[in-house]
């Protein structure tokens, strides 16, 4: 398979995880960014530390889902998570009760205690997802221990890539209500005769909504059903 083919047929590439596909990814990718705009609608992003290809579906499907996800709870905590590292640096290292706290001390849809093992086990599934992406590292411990007990500790790394995992908004989006806000959001349209139009992403609708999904099986990267 060609490395842009690789490409297409995955969420993003990561240096650290694949240096040479990354590298040749980089070299091919200048040749192929008109092709890749303006015939398939997707945005290229290099990185130095991964490229990835805004993957927006025109219409949104039932099976656009994370399918190692089966609770709108986990949607949330991926939410928390990206919204967590946010203010984490790349490499910064953490343990996972900091994680916890600012879950708790942030969702204000539901009272989330830690010792009851359904939640952890929802965060653990949540934290084992992130790590097979490349979202975080796992320095130390695992997150099993945190599944047997409320005080187990895993020590994390962020590795950067989460400020990739969603599409940013071309606009300030603090002040949305509701989900039909997002669907406000701009279009983008590539040539009219070509009928190519995509929309942008919701982000923090993902916490107003249990119906929302993001994709993984196909790597389109944002869709709700």
């Amino acid at each position: 398979m060609k490395p842009l083919e690789v490409l297409l047929s995955k969420r993003w590439i990561l240096k650290n995880r694949d240096k040479e596909l990354y590298y040749q990814l980089k070299d091919e990718i200048g040749k192929s960014r008109d092709f890749l705009t303006e015939k398939l609608g997707y945005q290229a992003i290099v990185t130095p530390n991964l490229i990835k290809l805004e993957k927006i579906p025109a219409y949104a499907q039932n099976w656009m889902g994370i399918q190692e996800f089966s609770d709108h709870l986990e949607y949330i905590f991926l939410c928390m998570i990206l919204m967590f590292l946010e203010e984490r640096d790349l490499g910064e290292q953490f343990v996972l009760s900091m994680l916890t706290e600012y879950i708790q001390g942030n969702i204000k849809e539901e009272q989330i205690d830690w010792t009851i093992y359904s939640y952890r086990r929802h965060l653990v599934k949540v934290m084992k997802y992130c790590v097979k992406v490349g979202i975080l590292e796992i320095d130390d411990g695992s997150e099993d221990n945190f599944m047997k007990s409320d005080e187990g500790e895993v020590l994390y790394q962020n590795t950067g890539a989460s400020r990739y995992f969603m599409k940013n908004f071309s606009r300030d989006i603090s002040d949305y209500q509701k989900q039909e806000d997002f669907l406000k959001e701009e279009w983008i349209g590539m040539n009219e005769d070509r009928g190519i139009i995509r929309r942008q992403r919701v982000y923090r609708s993902l916490l107003m909504s249990p119906g929302i999904y993001l994709n993984d099986d196909t790597e389109e990267d944002f869709a709700y059903v």
